[in-house]
């Protein structure tokens, strides 16, 4: 019996051995590595492109709903361009259309804002005089605004004449920032 249990033993040794050897690869024999075809990588690529098309559609939905949900604050003295007047004039100069033909832009793009346009003169003049002439500077940047397309029941005027100068000095250069007239939102 002993010698049954030695040969089945050495029987099973073999077979092990055998196992091994038959699974190993000699030193001659090289690994195979399977290459995807090109049919398999450009559809791995283009997998790879949809998902950063996913990935980037669900980034800007992202942005536009913090856009809904929070209104952004706006500085309208970096949006909106201040314009000026000369010396007891309301009349728009080429320079000051050109002021409100942008800003008119940013109007049509922005089209849930209401503006307020200040009328300002400079201190030179009777109080009611330059109530008058801040009306119609605010009259005449409204009437211009509304003729490149903005909607006039967005545009609202008034006139502070003399009495919010931007400068407060009484020269020269202070009145000619003082005539001007001014945007600031009302519907916020």
């Amino acid at each position: 019996m002993k010698v049954t249990v030695k040969f089945i033993a050495v029987l099973l040794a073999a077979s092990f051995a055998f196992g091994l050897a038959s699974c190993a690869t000699t030193p001659n024999e090289e690994a195979v590595e399977v290459q995807p075809s090109a049919e398999e990588m450009e559809r791995q690529r283009q997998e790879e492109m949809e998902r950063q098309r996913q990935e980037e559609l669900a980034r800007m939905r992202q942005q536009e709903l913090e856009a809904e949900t929070e209104p952004a604050a706006v500085d309208l003295s970096t949006v909106l361009e201040t314009v000026y007047f000369d010396y007891d004039k309301y009349t728009l100069k080429q320079a000051t259309r050109e002021s409100l033909s942008r800003n008119a832009e940013w109007l049509k793009a922005n089209s849930s804002i209401q503006l307020q346009i200040e009328g300002h003169c400079d201190e030179r003049g009777t109080e009611e005089y330059n109530l008058a002439l801040g009306e119609r500077r605010s009259s005449s940047v409204k009437n211009y605004l509304v003729s490149l397309g903005v909607d006039e029941n967005r545009l609202y005027t008034i006139s502070y004449g003399e009495e919010m100068p931007v400068d407060p000095g009484h020269s020269g250069d202070s009145w000619t920032q003082n005539r001007r007239a001014e945007f600031k939102i009302t519907n916020q």
